[in-house]
């Protein structure tokens, strides 16, 4: 029934009452007042290239953007470039829409570099920063450039569709090392020339875990932050044990000072000072249980403080700096010293009568240790003590240097279990900034760079400026340094020639295929092939490529493993995987973007370069694997 009653129209009454409609004029964006919409433009949905897009769509709103409208954009700014921002706020009178602008040209710039310098980072295992030259430039005359830099490729890096874009983040990662370690060499250069005395610890130490992991977002502000929290832990602690302690009668604003800067004595009598270190033992190492790693103890990750700082687990020298920063903060100075291996030494200077001690979180058990402790008696002691380092104070920069050579025998022992050197050439580098003048570390990282084909340059101009302040021992080891370089002429790579399948007809796999190793029993992705196995005679006969059915008279494949490492596989041991569970493995290996764009329907799709040198490899993975469907 109810389909037989007939609607009701405007101004007839139902059951008694009359039907009032009102007709509402029709709206637009631009009939809100500029307010609101100014208001609308800072949603956070809505992006810089949103609001310019917006901006193209009419006179009017394009007028509106464009006048009055500075604190949208600084909004707006502030959001997407926060770094910047902050830099910028020191300024006053900013054009914010003008800012914007710049940081999108900074931004089309980097793109346009990456695209430039693709072909030549693409044939190299360790990259030559020469390419990159042009933003050390553009960094020297704007130092608002760095952030711009730095946000856009950290944006590509964390891409949420970063499985599409392999390539590409391939190259960002490239780039912002670069571009974060040439920031950092420039923060390194003032931090040498501070008087000793200024030389904060922990802002080295800092600067040491930021180079070594130019990807992560971690800064010198996050690492304060944490040990500002330790510290409130051991006076939460102190106002239990000792609430008469004068440190409660001191503001936060005076504990914070302290720790920004060293201490030029104790801020306690000696009994006062004992209380706090006591307090710490009691949280540090008894409630948190920071304690001395000693298996594993050349892991790279027990050298960089944040990372020792979450674990709670280091060598000792980064576990004594996490203590050195504490103290500080409740107003006990002590110093770095080497006996055994380093520790802290606290000394009273209000009274000189009292015992001293040192102070180690590296040995099990308590933290405090009588002035006759040498840190390398028993079975507690370090592992890797030197004992032919002269025992007694060291100095900031010693501190700073020892812990890099700790970080560069990681990166050997890295390289010597995956063959990647990022993380050898990354400490090596960090050694010659630190110390340019040093023989040694200059000899280190020259053989490095001549194995991958890099440049010279700079170490033949910190070589040729030390020379005339080298004793007359030291100076023929330099001019045979020099000597070493000029017969080094670094050559430029060319693009692989390309392979086709044609004169391939052996080949039965191809690029980007999922593959599993029968004998060694590990997954790995192809990302070339030879027809015959081109390696030396004496990798032959390692590999006892001799036993093989058909020896090396057969393909033999170059593929990336999960684990890092780079391999060469022979055709009889491979074969490929079909379960889907298996497949997309290999975007954790450091490599894959290099080769391959983005990964779809169990393969990998190789990049615009990796196409050219094998062409006919895409078509074969894609009838191979409609097959598998």
């Amino acid at each position: 029934m109810a389909d037989d009653v007939a609607p009701v129209s405007a101004g007839q009454s139902v059951l008694g009452l009359k039907m009032q409609t009102q007709e509402l004029p029709a709206t637009c964006l631009l009939d809100l007042p500029p307010e609101v919409i100014r208001g609308v433009l800072i949603l956070p949905a809505l992006s810089i290239k949103d609001v310019s897009r917006l901006a193209q769509t009419c006179h009017k709103l394009n007028a509106l953007v464009s006048d009055d409208c500075n604190d949208v954009w600084r909004i707006l700014h502030r959001r997407r470039w926060p770094d910047a921002n902050k830099l910028l706020l020191e300024s006053t009178e900013i054009d914010w829409l003008a800012e914007c602008k710049r940081a999108v040209h900074y931004v089309q710039v980097t793109v346009g570099l990456m695209e430039d310098v693709w072909p030549k980072v693409y044939v190299e295992s360790e990259v030559c920063y020469s390419h990159y030259a042009p933003f050390r430039k553009i960094m020297e005359e704007d130092k608002t450039a760095y952030y711009y830099f730095k946000d856009h490729l950290m944006g590509v890096i964390r891409d949420v569709h970063g499985d599409a874009n392999l390539s590409q983040i391939y190259q960002a990662k490239k780039l912002l090392r670069y571009i974060r370690q040439e920031y950092l060499t420039e923060q390194w250069k003032r931090y040498k020339t501070l008087p000793e005395e200024e030389q904060v610890l922990e802002v080295g130490v800092g600067y040491v875990s930021l180079w070594c992991q130019p990807l992560s977002d971690i800064t010198t502000e996050h690492l304060a932050n944490h040990f500002d929290k330790l510290a409130s832990f051991v006076l939460e602690h102190l106002k239990i044990s000792n609430p008469n302690h004068p440190i409660f009668q001191t503001t936060s604003n005076e504990r914070l000072k302290w720790g920004k800067e060293n201490l030029l004595c104790d801020r306690w009598s000696a009994l006062q000072c004992m209380e706090i270190l006591h307090a710490m033992d009691h949280v540090l190492i008894g409630n948190l249980g920071f304690h001395g790693i000693k298996e594993n103890y050349h892991h790279r990750e027990n050298y960089l403080i944040d990372k020792v700082l979450s674990l709670q687990q280091g060598v000792p020298i980064t576990l004594n700096v996490i203590i050195e920063c504490i103290a500080r903060r409740l107003g006990v100075r002590t110093e770095p010293w080497y006996r055994g291996h380093f520790v802290l030494m606290w000394k009273s200077d209000r009274n000189p009568d009292f015992p001293l001690v040192y102070l180690d979180a590296f040995n099990t058990g308590s933290l405090i240790r009588p002035e006759t402790y040498m840190g390398n008696s028993g079975s507690g002691g370090c592992p890797y003590r030197d004992q032919h380092l002269p025992k007694g104070r060291v100095s900031c920069m010693e501190v700073i240097e020892r812990l890099t050579a700790g970080i560069e025998v990681a990166g050997r022992m890295s390289m010597r279990n995956n063959g990647h050197s990022t993380y050898l050439r990354s400490a090596l580098e960090l050694m010659f900034v630190i110390n340019s003048r040093n023989l040694t570390y200059i000899l280190h990282l020259a053989r490095l760079y001549m194995l991958y084909n890099i440049s010279v340059s700079d170490l033949i101009d910190s070589v040729m400026s030390t020379m005339e302040e080298l004793p007359s021992d030291v100076h023929k080891h330099a001019e045979n340094i020099l000597q070493m370089f000029k017969v080094y002429i670094p050559e430029s790579k060319p693009l692989p020639v390309p392979q086709t399948r044609q004169i391939a007809p052996s080949v039965q796999f191809a690029v980007g295929m999922s593959m599993f190793h029968k004998t060694y029993n590990y997954l790995c992705v192809i990302t070339g092939w030879d027809t015959t196995c081109l390696a030396t005679d004496a990798w032959k006969q390692e590999m006892r490529v001799q036993y093989l059915n058909d020896k090396d008279n057969q393909p033999f494949y170059n593929v990336l493993v999960p684990d890092g490492t780079i391999r060469y596989a022979a055709q009889e041991n491979l074969e490929p995987l079909t379960a889907r569970h298996h497949f997309n493995t290999f975007n954790v290996h450091p490599d894959v973007g290099r080769y391959f764009e983005t990964y779809r329907n169990g393969y990998y799709i190789p990049n615009m370069l990796k196409l050219v040198e094998y062409p006919d490899d895409l078509e074969f993975c894609r009838q191979f694997y409609e097959t598998v469907k």
